[in-house]
């Protein structure tokens, strides 16, 4: 034996005995048939009849006949303002989304703002320390040029004393020869 349960919206379930609470699609199992206020139930004995079609064609297909029944004005009216008021609420988030994108992207053209700045000021400062580089390494090679200068003119002089100190021990032999004579 299977039970049938026909939900007021002539949705036709084939299964065990179940309450007939019924959450996102799930329908909890139970042995008893205390929600007969709900749903109408039928106890059939369903073994010749296995497809769900065959148990649609024995009520005489009248879901499909209320669900293609024309709804009332009232009815109408109550899902466009439902749907108004969904659209309303999603606009209203879209808004509240936008604006945090808004103050997002403000924010992030005011790092991207100061980040140049900050990039401008390093690139000047590069190119400050640069010509300083440059600057120094002139007056390293200047300052080589003169120590070598100065270098070669104590070599000179070096070898000038050198020289005198020759000449003036000659001069002082030539003297004494000349007193000996």
């Amino acid at each position: 034996m299977k039970w049938i349960c026909i939900h007021l919206n002539w949705e036709i379930r084939i299964g065990r005995p179940f309450i007939g609470l019924e959450n996102g699609g799930n329908w909890a199992r139970s042995g008893t048939t205390s929600f007969l206020n709900i749903f109408n139930m039928a106890e059939v004995d369903t073994k010749p009849i296995e497809p769900v079609q065959v148990a649609l064609s024995l009520f005489g297909d009248k879901g499909e006949q209320r669900k293609s029944r024309p709804t009332s004005k009232s009815d109408k009216e109550c899902e466009n303002e439902k749907e108004l008021e969904d659209l309303s609420k999603d606009l209203a988030n879209y808004k509240v989304q936008l604006d945090a994108k808004d103050a997002a992207y403000k924010q992030a053209l005011l790092k991207l703002a100061h980040y140049q700045k900050t990039a401008d000021e390093l690139s000047n400062l590069l190119k400050i320390s640069e010509i300083e580089r440059e600057l120094c390494i002139d007056e390293c090679r200047e300052a080589e040029t003169r120590i070598n200068e100065l270098e070669s003119k104590v070599k000179e002089m070096g070898d000038q004393l050198v020289e005198t100190a020759k000449i003036r021990e000659q001069l002082s032999h030539v003297l004494s020869e000349l007193k000996a004579t």
